[in-house]
């Protein structure tokens, strides 16, 4: 797996201000959940264990259960923090190359929004000189 997460804050006296994190060795999905916290060890944090647990059933089932994009959205309105607004979203196809994002509006956990999907090539292409 080729995945790195980047979690940034303004704690520069915390390796610098920016933690990087890859996926455990036996794990093949990545997951990544609320950068703009207070940095902690992932298994701190009950959102992480949810989304972690469910991918961790997946990946064992080998083969016999397979996440689809519409599934990872539905697993992402399982994690919001009760009246706090989950403010963005993200889903990742790395075969598909698309990345898929939502935000927050009218006062709806992003999960529940609009859904934008970009193809990553795209993206790339735009900004090579």
């Amino acid at each position: 797996i080729g995945s790195v997460v980047f979690e940034l804050d303004g704690a520069s006296y915390i390796e610098s201000g920016v933690s990087t994190r890859q996926p455990d060795p036996s794990d093949v999905y990545q997951v990544c959940t609320n950068h703009h916290r207070v940095r902690q060890t992932p298994t701190d944090c009950w959102r992480y264990d949810t989304l972690n647990q469910t991918l961790e059933q997946i990946a064992s089932s080998n083969g016999q259960t397979l996440l689809s994009v519409s599934d990872a959205w539905d697993l992402l309105k399982q994690v919001p923090i009760g009246s706090m607004l989950l403010f963005h979203s993200v889903v990742f196809e790395p075969d598909g190359k698309k990345m898929h994002v939502a935000f927050t509006e009218n006062g709806q956990h992003a999960p529940e929004c609009r859904i934008v999907t970009f193809d990553i090539l795209d993206l790339l292409e735009e900004n090579t000189p």
